[in-house]
């Protein structure tokens, strides 16, 4: 079920994120994390895993190093981390809620019995071997050098 969960979720991703290739994701590690990574990935895009543990002015660099113009959160999270909302923020709880209860069952049905080689084919945007997948901001290289 967590599989169909990920490829319902790359198909909202790609549509509210066009023209970008880095999105943030503002979570916990934890399986929605998890999914939303794969999500992302599924998407076409790159996923830039923001370090909430470091502080706001480190999270603000690590965004505007990236470009980044969505950030995929949730409000259950934000509101036990105490983190304030950021401008490009798209809630989980929303967008799974958008999708359809049809297209949940007919995912499921789709990563039960369809071989991985076909699913591929008609689901994962598929890129490069080289190109970059995933970028994370550890706590020590979300510091910003002053003059």
């Amino acid at each position: 079920m967590r599989s169909s969960a990920a490829c319902c979720s790359r198909r909202i991703v790609r549509k509210r994120t066009p023209g970008e290739d880095l999105i943030g994701l503002l979570l916990p590690a934890s399986v929605g994390g998890a999914l939303a990574n794969i999500a992302t990935s599924l998407a076409g895009k790159v996923s830039v895993n923001l370090n909430f543990t470091a502080g706001h002015d480190a999270m603000a660099a690590a965004i505007e190093r990236c470009g980044i113009r969505t950030i995929l959160t949730s409000r259950v999270f934000l509101a036990r981390a105490g983190i304030e909302t950021l401008p490009g923020m798209l809630y989980l709880e929303d967008l799974l809620a958008q999708t359809s209860a049809l297209s949940k069952v007919a995912m499921a049905v789709a990563t039960t019995l369809l071989p991985a080689a076909l699913i591929t084919r008609l689901l994962v945007h598929e890129k490069d071997a080289d190109s970059l997948a995933t970028v994370i901001f550890s706590s020590g290289s979300t510091g910003v050098l002053r003059a």
